[in-house]
């Protein structure tokens, strides 16, 4: 725990503020304030005054102090990864998500794994373009969570709350991201997952409320 102290001006009272840091992101801050000539006690005094203040420049400021905690991380099922390339009759619903998505900045996620299932799904070595080119999208548009022994260990512990391997794994790979949601079309995940899941239809109006 770091404390900052910050005197009040004509008063011998002193106000203690408690931040909690963990090392790494202590060092990081540390290190990039050092390069500005700052310490963090000016840093932290800088931004009070800013506060007080209440003017443009806070608004400004503010944006980038709210960016990470504002962003919501989805971990995206395979089955709706799989509906978005291909023209089945949930495209509609997995396409809307991504839309909106895109227009609240929601940072979208899915399990490695997934990648293989797709290929397959949508013809494999029987039609690698149209293979190619789903699994080229999806890496366009998200981020792959990779996967371990601890995941595998994990997703095995879970085979009772998903219908299959490929739904415990994204359980495993929701938990390792710290993901704020998990979208999926598969109502036994979405009954059962360990963190909050939302249909993509259910997820959009999420978005909008935020947006």
């Amino acid at each position: 725990m770091l404390y900052y102290k910050a005197d009040e001006v004509n008063t011998t009272a002193t106000a203690q503020i408690n931040v909690r840091l963990d090392k790494e992101l202590k060092e990081a801050g540390d290190s990039a304030l050092a390069e500005l000539g700052l310490t963090p006690s000016v840093a932290v005094r800088a931004l009070w005054e800013q506060a007080a203040r209440r003017g443009e420049a806070m608004q400004t400021i503010a944006p980038l102090l709210m960016g990470d905690a504002m962003t919501l991380k989805l971990l995206v099922c395979t089955d709706v990864w799989l509906a978005l390339v291909s023209d089945g009759p949930s495209h509609s619903d997995a396409a809307a998500l991504f839309a909106q998505a895109a227009n609240t900045g929601a940072q979208l996620l899915y399990p490695a794994t997934a990648l293989s299932d797709i290929y397959h799904a949508l013809g494999g070595e029987a039609a690698q373009e149209a293979a190619w080119a789903g699994v080229d999208r999806v890496r366009q548009l998200g981020e792959a969570v990779g996967v371990d022994e601890a995941d595998l260990m994990l997703a095995c512990r879970y085979r009772g709350l998903a219908g299959d391997l490929a739904g415990n794994m994204a359980l495993a790979a929701a938990e390792r991201a710290k993901a704020d949601y998990l979208v999926t079309f598969d109502d036994d995940l979405l009954r059962r997952s360990t963190v909050a899941a939302l249909s993509p239809k259910d997820m959009c109006v999420v978005l909008q409320a935020r947006s």
